[in-house]
């Protein structure tokens, strides 16, 4: 009963927006101090909502929306808060103290020096033998083979350089790869979470249509005449089931009881209803004639061979009609 819940992602990012709102009016120093810090609370907030509308509420309904905090301040603070190296850089340099002016006629300076590029430079072509060295070097790899440049040139029948090549750049993707950390949906921001769990709903449907479409190509046996007589005696036996719970009501039964009753003398009329209850229902009461079982059911392995054989005489066939 004493525990106390702990404050959500929301409201602690409030209430420090709130503080640092109180600071910015303490002075030049703390000015700087305590815009930085909303700048960076605001995108962080702007990042648990989906839309800019949804945080546009949020913003009025917790106290710093168009009165304190207008939608053009807003937009300015998250666009800097996104970009903290550039954003301290900007702020101590200005003489200005509105966000949405820093923004528009300041912030561009400190952010094209950060994000200046150098020119991209074409990756080379990789050749037919260096592709051929790595195609080799992925197969050793997975047979668990421990091998050096000079088995690799010798393997695959390549010269020591392009070994070499292919070697080092195998070696490289795998350095990156170990080094790059999955995702961890618990942690990230929602609008990513999002896109992760509608990318694994996507593959999930792409790899069970795949899956099915393998499936129905390698094991369609529909042609199969054991499948043909499998399929009479579940027509047979769903028959019977939906009878389970009785093949009459407890009226009819009573009208043929009465017929059949040694101690009655039913006129032509009940005999008649009777009779016509009564057969109504053969399919159900008589034991059905289904035939020898005929040969037991082949194993996965004698169907797959049939297949094969049968793609093997229509390959011949094509052969001699070609």
């Amino acid at each position: 009963m004493n525990v106390l819940p702990l404050p959500t992602r929301v409201e602690r990012l409030v209430k420090a927006i709130h503080n640092d709102l109180q600071r910015q009016a303490k002075g030049d120093r703390e000015w700087i101090e305590a815009s930085c810090d909303l700048c960076l609370h605001l995108a962080e907030l702007r990042e648990s909502f989906k839309s800019n509308i949804e945080f546009g509420h949020a913003c009025e309904g917790n106290g710093f929306g168009g009165e304190v905090l207008n939608h053009q301040t807003r937009a300015a603070a998250v666009a800097m808060g996104q970009e903290p190296e550039a954003l301290r850089a900007c702020l101590e340099a200005t003489q200005r103290r509105s966000l949405e002016m820093i923004y528009r006629d300041e912030f561009g300076r400190f952010t094209s020096v950060r994000k200046t590029k150098r020119p991209s430079r074409k990756q080379p072509a990789v050749g037919v033998k260096e592709q051929h060295a790595a195609e080799v070097y992925d197969r050793l790899t997975a047979e668990g083979r421990t091998f050096t440049r000079p088995d690799l040139a010798r393997l695959a029948g390549v010269s020591p350089g392009t070994a070499a090549r292919a070697y080092n750049r195998r070696q490289l993707e795998e350095e990156v790869r170990g080094k790059v950390e999955p995702l961890d949906p618990a942690t990230v921001s929602p609008s990513t979470r999002e896109k992760m769990e509608a990318w694994q709903r996507a593959e999930r449907k792409r790899l069970r249509a795949a899956i099915e479409a393998e499936f129905e190509e390698r094991y369609d046996f529909r042609t199969e005449p054991w499948l043909a007589r499998i399929y009479e005696r579940i027509s047979w036996a769903e028959k019977t089931l939906k009878a389970y719970r009785g093949i009459m009501s407890k009226a009819d039964y009573q009208t043929i009881v009465k017929c059949l009753h040694p101690d009655t003398a039913p006129d032509p009329k009940l005999k008649a209803e009777a009779f016509r209850l009564f057969t109504q229902h053969k399919d159900i009461l008589i034991e059905p004639d289904l035939g020898p079982p005929g040969p037991p059911l082949p194993t996965l392995g004698e169907l797959l061979h049939r297949k094969r054989v049968r793609e093997e005489a229509q390959t011949a066939k094509r052969d001699r009609n070609g």
